[in-house]
């Protein structure tokens, strides 16, 4: 009975990728997109971000998937993790603020201040970087199951401004690393 669960460790099935762009997948994938009735876009997207070493690039004004050597990715994803494009990764300029408890429809115009970059972690006992998006999660250490939290993210590209949210983190398989959410671009800060 030992030696039988020993080896079913190494007969885990993979993830099974799905129809939204899989790891190392280019261009464009399923967006699904919605109008509201003030003529704001939201789109939805579920990206395959399951591989524990390599990034998948995202273009939130065009919705595809790049390559870390063009420059118009604006977050990268890994496994749980989303970096922005400035900072410590890449050679932008995105930043993102954190909006504890907004309501992502009723958001429509970019707050004027609070945008952070990722920065490099000053904890020495921590090598992992300080994410802006990092607090999207909460953990649940009895089912070590990832929900995603009550906030909403705005995030501010080369280009312009989006709000954003995470839905999911789970295919409907129940598999990890598949990351849904949805974001739309809004209005830049109201100038006083």
């Amino acid at each position: 009975m030992l030696l039988f669960m020993g080896c079913a460790a190494t007969l885990t099935p993979e993830p099974v990728p799905v129809d939204t762009g899989a790891v190392g997948d280019t261009g464009p994938i399923e967006v699904d997109t919605a109008i509201d009735e003030e003529g704001l876009v939201t789109k939805s997207i579920t990206i395959d971000s399951t591989d524990y070493e390599e990034w998948v690039y995202f273009d939130l004004e065009t919705g595809t998937i790049g390559t870390e050597d063009d420059d118009t990715w604006d977050m990268a994803l890994r496994r749980y993790v989303m970096a922005l494009r400035g900072g410590i990764i890449g050679t932008g300029s995105v930043s993102a603020a954190v909006l504890e408890g907004a309501s992502f429809d009723e958001l429509t115009v970019a707050p004027a201040d609070g945008y952070m970059f990722d920065e490099i972690n000053k904890d020495g006992e921590k090598k992992e970087p300080v994410y802006v998006l990092g607090g999207w999660f909460d953990y649940d250490s009895t089912t070590h199951v990832l929900t995603p939290a009550a906030i909403v993210y705005v995030i501010s590209t080369d280009e312009s401004y989006h709000r954003f949210e995470v839905l999911n983190y789970y295919s409907e398989a129940g598999t990890s690393g598949h990351l849904s959410f949805q974001w739309g671009e809004i209005n830049p800060p109201e100038e006083n």
